[in-house]
């Protein structure tokens, strides 16, 4: 995306977040990391932590499964600020009915995904958010985070599949925050919670809203990257294969 300019000296919206972000900058007078005691120049620019809300019953998983909650946080890896959130509700299009089960576990109502668009179009307006956001300037690094694989690695490409979506290919990788969280701690956690309670990290908002994990999950890796670990890719989707892990 070209940069937007008022004159000869101006730069781009990106390109200012980008030093305000703590990307290092450096001039005769000042040079300046933007980090912190304890911390270390990650390898991406922004994280973008993600967790997906699908359709669900009770005692078994509906076919197809269906994502009804989008929500993404642009966060700065230097600062671990949030900087920008997306955050859609999607309709289900063959499960058009929400189960009890499904509105008690998220807190989402039937009113909440009535008038939205299908995920196909969320996708679109996704892209063209990560556009705005200038995530596909040349020399921008970003990373998907979540808390666990099944979000990209089972249910975003298997929906995909059914309804004949083009996956986008910036989707098939992401940090697994568990394995970043693993490699600190040497303990393998089975769910936020125990991640945020180890981290003496308080909770906020409602377990299973997409949008309140994503807080959740940003707060975890803002203390990971605050403790010294450089975050690295540790999920990949293998197009041979389609299964979940842990």
């Amino acid at each position: 995306m070209s940069a937007n300019t008022t004159g000869p000296n101006s730069v781009s919206v990106a390109e200012t977040e980008r030093s305000d972000c703590g990307i290092r900058t450096c001039s005769s007078v000042v040079c300046y990391s933007g980090m912190s005691k304890g911390e270390k120049q990650q390898k991406f620019d922004y994280f973008l932590v993600l967790d997906f809300e699908a359709t669900c019953e009770k005692g078994k998983t509906p076919e197809p499964q269906e994502i009804i909650e989008f929500p993404v946080i642009k966060v700065c890896a230097k600062t671990f600020d949030t900087k920008a959130v997306f955050h859609e509700y999607v309709k289900p299009q063959v499960h058009t009915v929400l189960s009890s089960y499904c509105t008690e576990l998220t807190g989402i109502i039937q009113d909440m995904v009535n008038e939205k668009p299908h995920l196909d179009e969320v996708l679109k307006k996704f892209n063209n958010w990560l556009e705005e956001e200038g995530l596909f300037q040349s020399g921008v690094k970003f990373a998907f985070v979540t808390c666990g694989n099944w979000d990209l690695k089972l249910m975003l490409p298997k929906q995909c599949s059914y309804f004949d979506i083009s996956l986008p290919t910036y989707m098939n990788s992401w940090i697994n925050i568990k394995k970043s969280f693993a490699q600190v701690t040497r303990i393998w956690p089975k769910e936020l919670i125990q991640m945020l309670d180890y981290l003496k990290l308080d909770h906020v908002g409602r377990l299973h809203s997409g949008i309140d994990d994503c807080k959740n999950i940003s707060r975890i890796l803002g203390e990971l990257g605050k403790r010294g670990h450089v975050f690295e890719i540790n999920g990949k989707l293998d197009l041979r294969r389609n299964k979940s892990t842990t």
